[in-house]
């Protein structure tokens, strides 16, 4: 560039979807490049978690092999059935065809047996299996191919290991159960020890339902005694164990007795993929779901089976049940409800027998919603429940309606319950019909130069899983890790073909993932010795006891008392328990650092104390056990290693072992923690692990790796010297990968290193410092928000306090109706409640009258100049305000106040209404110690998640002489509070850029004023109050930082400026192709399968489009140029194959244009990609493609440009945003003029204002203009109550930020108005535009051109 490097500062606001940045000199002035300030925005979708990707890639997976399986049975039977029917298996490939598309008709038979005798005989395939297992009879080899090729395909699940016959024994999982019971929480069963497996088992079989169940438990196994007793001190609730084994549903918080695992919940019956999910999130708990649901499986498979000594036996048997079922219903409906008959049976109507039954074809529509049995049988029940039956029908009525309840009526043959039929049974069948067919098949006996039989093989087929340790087949795989011969494997030849031990070799060492913080250094195992230490310790190096860290010593003492000595599962109660009975705790104090306590425990070290204290393993010995057993899954094979290599383990050891559950791993290595050293910055010098650290002092591993110690200097060092050596460097989504960054996380990552890339080009070279905050985001989908209004939560806490006070409030709360919520939104009014009207330090009444006033004030518990903690639950108070006055910023409370009040105090916390920690901080008799002063002060400065780490850290070796410093979102959320610096998210995204530009002069202050070289949390006078910080001249180290009002006035004059640069990420899309759901038949559609057009067959829809090209074309005579999209199932051939782009853009273009042919193709400016996302000038107006419509016909564009609003009405509309945001949470909200500032008179001006945006400035150029919808809609929109009026505001306003269509409905328009879809065509583009030029942009927006005005190409 020829420019020299400038003295800057970058600021970054890091977002899930977005990258705000902002460059200022140390005078904290914008840095200008090329006469523009060097601030903006760059926006980009936020990925998605690889969740359904894989769950995709898994059912695509599963479906090709269950086709290889099928294949295999073809190629054995196909010599001899190729004899008596030539052309069996092409009509079989062929019979998804019409007739007419077919070679040979759609038969199943040519001759032997017709379809209609074989229909009337079998009417489904159980049938068939069923005759084959238990006739004497020859039957046609044909017969005997469909029952095998059925039962390969549709073998059953694979995770019983029970012996065959063993399968239903439910003797086996209730031993099971009962043992994970003892093993993990060491008590006994959850029921008297009296209860036999049969009285279980007899419950959980029955046809009642969940609610009759859990009598039935209550009954016969409690002796009609409560299930949960108050005083019951088992370490899990009975009641939820027992509704979860009745098939009912409960919230994982309260089976374990834990509030950790928030509000979800689970049930046994529920989905694999969902509860693998919900087993994996348990973590130590997740075994004894395992034990629960194989229990829950193995009560279902019986029921299924009914009594029947096989699987199809109970099929036929249901089959029988439907029909017999169905009759009886249709004789009933047409008996008593002749008038709801087509209703049950041939309308579309809901979850009628035609949508249960998936014959909608036949309804009077012949479309419609399948119905699950729940859905059907409460379809059912609406309709006969009415009915009053004869004497002759009421036996036949009354089984039906037991029926309908617990939903075994009109039970199907294909259930999603089928799950839990085991492979056993189903290879017990086909063995069977092997069997018998071998004595009239001589096929069946030939055998191959191995002396394997046809027989045998097809049992090899059904049998064979890949075992998960040898991966892909394809030794060319790319990720194939398999060690074979040269050669077709088959099932009956895979052992001689592949070497599996080294094959196992191979995939350990692949599967080995590396350390967070060490590249190239082995993970250990979760269940390793050395990792289960550290996690116990990390967790005890939290506890503090009233906000004072525990002694070492004592901590210490806990991990050999709770975890070395017991067993017993340590949690918050028990660890509280110890602390008491030895006197370290008291009722009045307060037990910290528990909020999140992680399930930790020293089990493994338990597990195999006896073998290590015998000398019969070494503690390396067993790490190295651990460490092979976290990777295998089949325990022949972990049986098979131990012989190998322990030796001297007797069976008896080798057993106990493989019981063991060891899997998982961590995300630190050995090196990590027992070779790194470091030492406390500032102390002796003298060095020592981590794990020494950990024992030693009360830091836990986060703090151990703060500025206070040298660890993270050594594990930067160690990473410098790794990725300097050529032989590791990777590329940067490696790097990630290796650092277990999740796919959003990854995202924002590179793209904020690209910002900075660009930053950094354009001024000449690195910044100073950077200043970075990354939002936390909500990754893992979970809601977020209270889940109950304060209204109800007041109410409820009041109905258990019987004084007058309480009913007295309450009934004045009540008469507050719909109004009460929205008012408890304010503090004050919230407190006053759950202060019983009262004063906190007086106990005097409050005056509600007067509430608002400056009479009654708000105070802060810690005071704000040493605490910023904004809760209302822990750390705000309702008093007079003398009161607050008089007690200021001193803390604790005065004693004389603490002695008057603590009766009052101990009230509300007993009842609900105070929470510990806020009562603990009112009764503390003792001020800050100055640790926990600096702990404050680092609480504004010290960033902990790995996310940001990792990013600091790839940023540091970009540019080495570059100080990073972290800025916590709370500091400058409170300095725009504090200095009334609005921020709108609806209005547009210029807020992120400026964010990070108050990142940088936040950020500084704090860095500068609390930095450890110059401050001393002893000596220094500080306060943490943002005016107090921020009013005045600020120096640190002799140089002054923050020039108070000066800079005050700077900043708000900057915050008021709108030129930023704004961006958003362009890119080729990948992914998915099309939506997954089949449509009918018509034009324009994917087909199914090549010889399968979508006019006859149906096909996918939506077919995503890669990018765009500019091309010409022409139809008839007619000469055209248009944004041509080419579909992501072609871009990878289209990038190698010039003639199939051709082809391809030409056929896109005839789809979009009817299907027209279309001639003279010509791929325009040079074949430049035009990627989604890419920026359009059209006559100014800046816009995105955001992707098609209409089978390309038309462009879906999205506005690039911000909705400017002046600073009023900006407040205006975030008074909208937060009424709304409540209104989101809680619908019975009313708006309150008063409360929320809210009026229809200043909605009006804002409706008036948005209009003239759309007809006066720039955005009268966008597409897909609603002006003319508000024009006509000013009349209803005044008249609308004022809720309305808000919500069609916001969805105004965001038309002028999204390419979505916005409904407004409430002013007169349709649900879809105001798509920005314009015309693919350039000549239809050149009736309204006169200049359309692509606009491509930097990362940052700092480096743009233009190109030519493209209509010109015409």
């Amino acid at each position: 560039m020829g420019k020299s490097k400038k003295q800057y500062y970058l600021g970054l606001d890091i977002g899930t979807d977005s990258v705000g940045y902002a460059a200022t000199n140390e005078a904290y002035q914008l840095m200008k490049f090329r006469g523009e300030p060097v601030w903006g925005v760059t926006t980009f979708e936020a990925a998605s978690l690889a969740e359904e990707r894989r769950l995709f890639r898994t059912a695509r997976r599963r479906l090709d092999r269950r086709k290889q399986r099928v294949q295999m049975i073809n190629e054995i039977f196909a010599p001899e059935i190729c004899q008596i029917d030539p052309h069996f298996f092409i009509r079989r490939k062929e019979s998804a065809l019409f007739k007419e598309d077919t070679q040979y008709g759609v038969q199943i038979f040519d001759g032997g047996i017709s379809d209609k005798e074989y229909y009337e005989k079998y009417p489904t395939i159980h049938h068939l299996i069923l005759d084959l297992m238990s006739t004497e009879e020859s039957r046609d080899i044909r017969l005997v191919y469909l029952a095998c090729a059925w039962l390969v395909a549709h073998r059953g699940h694979f995770l019983s290991e029970a012996k065959a016959g063993q399968e239903t024994n439910f003797a086996a999982p209730f031993e099971a159960f009962l043992q994970c019971i003892y093993e993990n929480y060491h008590c006994g069963a959850p029921w008297p020890e009296t209860t036999t497996a049969d009285t279980v088992q007899k419950i959980m079989q029955s046809q009642a339902g969940i609610r009759q169940k859990k009598e039935a438990f209550k009954e016969e196994v409690y002796g009609g005694k409560a299930i949960s007793g108050k005083k019951d001190e088992y370490p899990l609730k009975k009641d939820a164990m027992i509704g979860l084994l009745s098939g009912g549903e409960v919230k994982l918080k309260d089976l374990f007795l834990e509030q950790a695992y928030g509000d979800d919940k689970i049930s046994l019956g529920m989905e694999e993929e969902n509860f693998e999910r919900a087993v994996a999130e348990a973590g130590e708990d997740g075994p004894l779901l395992q034990a629960m649901r194989a229990l829950y499986d193995c009560a279902l498979l019986n029921a299924t089976l009914q009594g029947a000594k096989c699987i199809s036996e109970a099929m036929v048997a249901r089959y029988n049940r439907h029909r017999e079922d169905l009759c009886f219903l249709k004789a009933l409906i047409q008996k008593y409800k002749p008038e709801e008959y087509d209703k049950v049976f041939r309308e579309e109507a809901g979850a009628n027998y035609a949508a249960y039954s998936g014959n909608m074809k036949n309804t009077a529509g012949g479309k419609g919603k399948r119905a699950g049995k729940k859905e059907f049988c409460e379809f059912i029940k609406k309709i006969v429940s009415s009915i009053t039956p004869e004497e002759k029908d009421r036996e036949k009525y009354e089984d039906m309606m037991n029926r309908l309840e617990n939903m075994t009526f009109l039970p199907k043959q294909k259930d999603t319950d089928n799950r839990v039929i085991p492979h056993q049974l189903y290879e017990a069948e086909l063995t069977e019909i092997l069997k018998r067919a071998q004595t009239y098949l001589p096929m069946l006996n030939e055998a191959d130069k191995e002396g394997m039989t046809n027989a045998e093989k097809i049992c090899a087929v059904f049998k064979f899983r890949i075992p998960y340790y040898v991966g892909p087949l394809n030794k060319s795989a790319t990720n194939a890790w398999l060690e074979r011969k040269e050669g077709k494997i088959y099932p009956w030849n895979f052992e001689k073909m592949v070497d599996l031990d080294a094959s196992e070799v191979n995939f350990i060492a692949k599967m080995t993932n590396t350390c967070t913080y060490l590249p190239g250094e082995a993970v250990l195992p979760a269940c390793s010795l050395l990792y289960s230490r550290f996690m116990v310790l990390n967790e005890l190096n939290n506890l503090k006891i009233n906000a004072n860290p525990i002694s070492v010593a004592l901590k210490q003492e806990l991990y050999r008392e709770l975890f070395e000595r017991s067993t017993k599962k340590v949690t918050k109660k028990v660890v509280e328990g110890y602390l008491k009975s030895h006197g370290y705790l008291t009722e009045n104090d307060l037990l910290g650092g528990m909020d999140e306590w992680k399930q930790v425990d020293l089990k493994s070290s338990q597990n195999f104390k006896r073998l290590m204290e015998t000398n019969v393993l070494t503690e390396s010995q067993v790490e190295d056990i651990i460490n092979h057993a976290a990777y295998a899954e089949d325990r022949a094979r972990m049986d098979r290693w131990l012989k190998r290599e322990y030796p001297n383990l007797s069976e008896e050891d080798r057993k106990y072992i493989l019981r063991l559950k060891l899997k998982g791993f961590g995300r630190l290595s050995r090196r990590l923690l027992t070779a790194t050293e470091g030492c406390e910055i500032g102390g002796t010098g003298e060095t020592m692990t981590i794990m020494q650290a950990l024992w030693e002092t009360n830091d836990n591993f986060m703090e151990l790796r703060s500025d206070r110690y040298s660890f993270e200097e050594q594990i930067e060092a160690f990473t410098k010297e790794y990725y300097a050596d050529t032989a590791h460097r990777k590329t940067l989504l490696d790097r990630l990968d290796d650092l277990y960054m999740s796919n959003p996380v990854k995202r924002q990552i590179i793209r904020t290193l690209d910002v900075c890339a660009d930053v950094v080009k354009a001024m000449g070279g690195a910044p100073e410092k950077i200043f970075m905050e990354m939002a936390r985001g909500n990754m893992d989908g979970k809601k977020q928000g209270r889940k109950q209004s304060r209204t109800q939560q007041i109410l409820e806490l009041y109905r258990k306090i019987e004084t007058e006070d309480a009913a007295r409030l309450r009934e004045e709360l009540e008469k507050m109706g719909a109004l009460g919520e929205n008012r408890l939104q304010k503090d004050k009014l919230y407190l006053y409640y759950m202060q019983l009207g009262k004063c906190i330090y007086t106990g005097e009444k409050i005056e509600l009258s007067k509430l608002m006033t400056d009479t009654y004030d708000i105070d802060h518990i810690y005071p704000q100049c040493k605490v910023q903690d904004d809760s209302i639950l822990n750390n705000k108070v309702l008093c007079h305000t003398n009161e607050n006055g008089n007690k200021g910023d001193v803390y604790p409370v005065n004693r004389a106040i603490q002695e008057k009040m603590r009766g009052f105090w101990t009230m509300l916390r007993d009842n609900g209404l105070m929470t510990k920690q806020k009562y603990y901080r009112l009764t503390r008799t003792t001020g800050f110690s100055a640790d926990e002063q600096q702990e404050f002060i680092n609480r504004q400065l010290v960033e902990t998640r790995q996310a940001c780490k990792v990013t600091a850290q790839l940023l540091k070796e970009r540019y080495p002489e570059t100080e990073l410093i972290y800025v916590k979102a709370g500091t400058v959320s409170r300095f725009r509070q504090e200095y009334e610096m609005i921020k709108s998210r609806a209005v547009n995204d210029l807020h992120h850029a400026k964010d990070a530009y108050l990142n940088i002069a936040v950020g500084n202050v704090y860095h500068e004023k609390f930095t450890r070289r110059w401050f001393n949390v002893k000596e220094d006078n500080y306060s943490l109050k943002t005016k107090t910080l921020f009013n005045s001249q600020m120096t640190a180290g002799g140089k002054t930082v923050w020039q108070g009002e000066s800079d005050i006035a700077k900043i708000r004059k900057n915050m008021k400026k709108n030129a930023v640069h704004m961006t958003r990420y362009a890119f080729c899309q990948k992914g998915k192709l099309f939506n997954v759901t089949l449509e009918k038949a018509g034009k324009g559609l994917m087909p199914k399968k090549k010889n399968m057009p979508s006019e006859k067959y149906g096909g996918y829809n939506d077919m995503r489009t890669s990018h765009y090209l500019l091309a010409a074309y022409t139809i008839g005579k007619k000469k055209d140029v248009m944004f041509a999209p080419v579909e992501i199932w072609a871009a990878e051939r289209a990038e190698k194959d010039p003639a199939f782009l051709t082809e391809h853009v030409a056929e896109s273009i005839s789809k979009a244009n009817g299907d027209k042919p279309v001639t003279d193709v010509k791929i325009l400016l040079n074949g430049r990609k035009i990627k989604i996302n890419t920026v359009l000038s059209l006559d100014g107006m800046l816009v995105t493609i955001r992707g098609k419509s209409n089978k390309g016909a038309k462009i879906i564009l999205a506005p690039h440009m911000p909705l400017i609003v002046g600073t009023e009405t900006e407040r205006y509309i975030k008074r909208l945003e937060s009424f709304e945001k409540k209104k989101g949470k809680i619908a019975s909200l009313q708006l309150d003029e008063e409360h929320d500032k809210i009026t229809k008179e200043e909605n009006e001006k804002l409706y008036m204002l948005l209009m003239q945006k759309m007809s006066d400035t720039i955005f009268k150029k966008c597409p897909g203009s609603i002006l003319k919808t508000l024009q006509k809609g000013q009349d209803l929109f005044a008249k609308a109550e004022p809720e309305t009026q808000v919500k069609s505001l916001l969805t105004i306003i965001q038309w002028f930020k999204t390419q979505r269509a916005v409904d407004l409905r409430d002013i007169g328009g349709t649900q879809s108005g105001g798509v920005k879809t314009p015309s693919a065509k350039l000549s239809v583009l050149k009736k309204r535009y006169n200049d359309i030029r692509i606009v491509d942009m930097s990362a940052a927006g700092l480096f743009a051109s233009r190109s030519e005005n493209i209509l010109e190409l015409l």
